[in-house]
């Protein structure tokens, strides 16, 4: 459910909690760039440009994001040849 500042997201995976997740602010933002084509690299080049934010900045941030969704089992990381997600 997306209501434009705040994202409510549940996870269907055998083993989650069935706790819904809401996500705001960045994370929210991140989880709607989320579309199973983009890169990290490119989400966070996205991001970047819309916080007006270097890259490298928020690099580490929106990574350890992206990995803490996949150990909750909202998303899976897709390995790509350049070392990133997909």
């Amino acid at each position: 459910v997306d209501s434009g500042d705040r994202v409510v997201v549940l996870s269907l995976t055998e083993t989650a909690s069935g706790v819904p997740r809401a996500l705001e602010g960045s994370g929210g933002d991140i989880w709607r760039l989320i579309n199973g084509v983009r890169s990290d690299e490119e989400l966070i080049r996205e991001l970047s440009d819309s916080y007006r934010v270097s890259a490298e900045s928020i690099s580490t941030d929106v990574l350890s994001f992206l990995d803490q969704l996949e150990q909750e089992g909202l998303i899976t990381l897709m390995p790509v040849t350049s070392g990133g997600h997909q």
